[in-house]
């Protein structure tokens, strides 16, 4: 993993407490990302190994908030209400990190 990631919790209004990953200011974006997945991880994942794999050259993945354009080195995270907020990360550190979180946010859920 090239990207240097810890787990913490914020509180919300209401007193409950929710996961989150902490990442370098350059993917930032990557945490709102993760944090809003709501178990669409193995969806991102197919498009992610399809594009790794050869299968398909490019695959575009959009979420409530958040949309990804994977190609085989990078992809495009960005907002998709907001066109200039976007970061790009490579498309297997990427991988790695929704599985991380995958399996992080697992151990909390009730």
């Amino acid at each position: 993993m090239k990207y240097k990631y810890e787990f913490s919790f914020i509180e919300l209004a209401n007193g409950s407490k929710d996961l989150i990953i902490n990442l370098p200011k350059e993917i930032e974006l990557v945490t709102s990302f993760l944090f809003q997945m709501c178990g669409n991880e193995d969806w991102y994942i197919k498009g992610i190994v399809d594009v790794l794999s050869g299968h398909e050259e490019y695959q575009e993945r959009d979420g409530e908030f958040y949309g990804l354009e994977i190609r085989k080195d990078f992809t495009r995270v960005h907002d998709v209400f907001d066109m200039g907020t976007e970061c790009t990360i490579e498309t297997s550190e990427l991988k790695e990190l929704i599985e991380i979180w995958e399996e992080e946010s697992k151990k909390y859920i009730i």
